[in-house]
């Protein structure tokens, strides 16, 4: 009995461990073909997590009043942009120019730099060129520093010559820009004319409304500065955001981000974007915007388009540029990164 008993649990034991072999050699391969997978290895191994990547956009403004209302708008576009890109997350932070230089001596840096014209060191930003090809309407001629294009424009404001009718009557362009005083006292009655950007004659225009500023007409200031706003990248960006930088770039100058910008009272780059105003004066402003005729944003040197051979501020020499260098910048979807051309050689 004792043997029987032995024999019976060898029996036993060598059933259990046929069984616990047929499992091993069997139902792997059952797994694999049910999974689809071409090795069993891949469904037990823990997928790698996405990058966390955050882009650092620095908004620089030297005409102070915009430094809420289109830092606003980068943001907004900035989300819409990095909407369904896993880990990728865009930071607008909203400066003026002192307040730039105070960051960069404590040891921070943005990877994408929004600025005025004659605002931002071209020895700081990365040569588009080669990186983005040159094929659309948007003209960028004055986002050349020699034969460096370093940075692309994407709103634009301007100077209105403000002025009372009643007290102006028979008087010239020319003489009332003589007689304008400041846009304060010209709100307040003091002074028959004033010369300021679209921003401000937006203010004094709702001041009206509610009887805190006087009736006005307008027209374009062609002697003003020159109120452009560009963004550039960093030639020390990380490899791996400079993608994403350029695809913000690209949003922002497509058709639909430039069609927003009227709301804000500025003017679109992107010919054929909506710019719908309610002002007649900020009409002919955008119809009087030529940014064809736009100097170079770096420092005051002459646009690319329009010199010769000479030698501008800083010893940087000048080229000309044939009238079809033009950037590829066309109104992307979230996603639409391969809109813009990267070479990754």
């Amino acid at each position: 009995m004792r043997t029987n008993g032995l024999d019976k649990r060898s029996i036993a034991a060598g059933i259990l461990l046929a069984l616990t072999l047929c499992y091993l050699l069997i139902i792997p391969g059952i797994t694999t073909k049910l999974l689809g997978r071409e090795d069993y290895g891949d469904w037990m191994q823990t997928k790698a997590e996405p990058r966390v990547c955050i882009i650092n956009v620095w908004h620089i403004v030297g005409f102070k009043p915009y430094i809420g209302s289109l830092g606003s708008w980068l943001k907004t576009q900035a989300d819409a942009y990095a909407k369904g890109l896993i880990g990728i997350h865009f930071e607008i932070a909203s400066m003026t120019r002192e307040e730039a230089e105070a960051r960069l001596l404590r040891g921070l840096k943005p990877d994408v730099v929004s600025f005025m014209s004659g605002n931002e060191d071209p020895s700081r930003l990365l040569d588009l060129n080669g990186i983005v090809s040159t094929d659309s309407e948007l003209c960028v001629d004055s986002g050349y520093y020699g034969n460096k294009l370093l940075a692309i424009p994407y709103c634009a404001s301007g100077t209105l010559l403000l002025f009372d009718p009643n007290k102006t009557a028979g008087a010239s362009p020319e003489e009332i820009a003589a007689a304008a005083g400041t846009p304060e006292d010209f709100k307040k009655g003091k002074a028959p004319a004033c010369i300021c950007d679209a921003r401000k004659a937006g203010d004094i225009y709702r001041a009206g409304l509610t009887g805190n500023a006087s009736y006005y007409e307008a027209i374009p200031y062609e002697n003003g500065p020159q109120l452009v706003q560009y963004a550039g990248v960093r030639n020390d960006i990380d490899d791996y955001k400079l993608k994403y930088a350029l695809g913000f770039i690209a949003y922002i100058t497509g058709e639909k981000a430039q069609s927003k910008l009227c709301g804000l009272g500025l003017m679109p780059v992107l010919p054929g974007a909506d710019a719908e105003y309610e002002q007649d004066w900020l009409k002919a402003l955008y119809l009087s915007f030529d940014p064809y005729s736009l100097e170079s944003c770096f420092s005051g040197q002459a646009s690319a388009a329009s010199v010769s051979g000479s030698s501008s501020a800083g010893g940087a020499s000048s080229m000309i540029l044939p009238s079809t260098m033009r950037i590829t910048i066309s109104a992307l979807s979230a996603m639409a990164i391969s809109c813009v051309t990267i070479i990754t050689q």
